[in-house]
């Protein structure tokens, strides 16, 4: 830079690191991005051109575009004429990184080797004291196996005893498995008996809150084991009048009556209405004292159903609709039908609708409205699972008693591998009223 601070000279090196070019050569340097980046040059050049001495500055960054950043050492020299006059001013940027990174290296191994010499020191400290400590636990530990030896004895001991304690354990469990196996099978066989039966039967404890629920009950209120059990009767929301048994059955439990029997109007799950008989007993335990009331639940038809339920022909009772409201045992085991399948449902519709024979549905919705019976008529008919079944078909029309509901009889009776009677189909007209049971 001459007297006048005009850019006359600048090296390649400079040129690269500070991206100088030749367009720069002539420009007034403080009009430079040189003279104030990566340090500002401007005051200290002034200051050396007024003091005719060098200056310098140390440690000034320069960050390259790749990201690295060098360091620099800046000498700001005055050129001096012969004269004695000032005829300019050198700048020499001296890269020191190397040494600078060194320096730094140096320092931090510095400062590392007093910290390793600290630790040192304290670990020295912390394995005498770790050794004095050491010394004590020996003596300890010997004190200690002294006394693991006298426990030991004392564990031998009592290992003989724990043997003799388990051979009694496992002897208990023994009788302990054996009951509850009896157990078990008492529950399965109460399970088997409350499933054979055609009644609804509901256990309360003292409290009334349900212990059983068959399943004959939830098909008559609509509502599964698990959705009452612990709940007291009479806060469920059954087709029920249940408060109508409150006081006979707190009459049973106060051990003031031993038998109650009543007949209710109740609506069943599937919304029909009918008479429902009820009978009540003591639940007794072992010890004769009295734990709560065995209930019994059916619906009353026009014929009793437990004689129904004997006969060997399978037998179905309708009402008007042709829908099922009751089916023996015989002609579950006969068409392998179940009780959820059948109750409710139109005879048709019985299964995967098997039922749903032309000739029947002439006979139930033609016949049998203005002949009140027909017997021995003779279908063929071949059921799923079961094969062709050459059957006779005999219904009876039931009067009602005053207020209730029409039933019909359906019997069939199995003639496949007989010898066919004629071949002839056979209807009657005859009157038939409904028995009370």
């Amino acid at each position: 830079m001459d007297a006048d601070g005009i850019l006359v000279l600048a090296n390649n090196r400079a040129r690269s690191l500070f991206g100088l070019s030749k367009k720069d050569i002539g420009r007034p340097f403080s009009d430079l991005e040189l003279s104030y980046r990566p340090v500002e040059l401007r005051s200290p050049i002034e200051r050396v051109i007024e003091r005719r001495k060098p200056a310098s500055l140390s440690d000034v960054k320069k960050t390259l575009p790749d990201g690295t950043t060098r360091h620099l050492e800046v000498q700001i020299v005055p050129l001096i004429a012969n004269g004695g006059e000032l005829a300019g001013v050198s700048i020499a940027f001296q890269d020191v990184t190397q040494s600078k990174e060194l320096e730094i290296e140096l320092l931090d191994s510095k400062v590392k080797l007093e910290a390793s010499y600290e630790e040192l020191n304290s670990a020295n400290e912390e394995l005498e004291t770790t050794n004095e400590e050491l010394q004590s636990t020996v003596e300890e530990l010997e004190t200690t196996n002294e006394e693991l030896q006298s426990t030991n004895e004392e564990m031998e001991t009592m290992n003989e005893e724990l043997q003799s304690t388990n051979e009694e354990l496992e002897t208990i469990n023994d009788e302990l498995r054996m009951r509850t196996e009896e157990v078990n099978m008492s529950n399965e066989f109460l399970k088997a008996i409350l499933a054979s039966l055609h009644s609804g039967v509901v256990v309360v404890d003292r409290e009334y809150n349900v212990l059983i629920w068959n399943e004959e009950a939830h098909d008559l209120w609509g509502l599964r084991t698990d959705e009452v059990a612990g709940k007291s009767l009479f806060s469920l929301d059954i087709g029920l009048p249940t408060e109508q048994l409150k006081a006979p059955v707190g009459e049973i439990l106060k051990d003031r009556a031993d038998f109650h029997e009543q007949m209710l109007d109740a609506v069943n799950r599937r919304g029909r209405s009918f008479r429902c008989q009820v009978i009540a007993t003591p639940l007794i335990d072992e010890h004769g004292s009295r734990k709560g009331v065995v209930l019994l639940m059916e619906e009353v038809l026009g014929i009793d159903k437990r004689i129904v339920d004997t006969l060997r022909e399978p037998l179905i009772i309708l009402n008007r609709d042709l829908k099922v409201v009751f089916a023996n045992r015989s002609f579950f085991s006969t068409f392998k039908t179940g009780i959820e399948d059948t109750i409710g449902q139109r005879i048709y519709d019985i299964g995967n609708r098997q039922w749903n024979i032309p000739e029947l549905r002439r006979l139930l919705e033609e016949i049998l409205p203005e002949e009140s019976t027909f017997r021995n008529f003779e279908v063929v008919h071949t059921f799923p699972g079961i094969g062709t079944r050459r059957m006779l078909l005999n219904a009876r029309r039931l009067i009602p008693a005053r207020g209730e509901e029409e039933l019909i009889l359906l019997a069939i009776e199995d003639v496949t591998g007989k010898a066919p009677a004629g071949g002839k189909k056979t209807t009657g007209v005859e009157k038939t009223t409904g028995v009370k049971k």
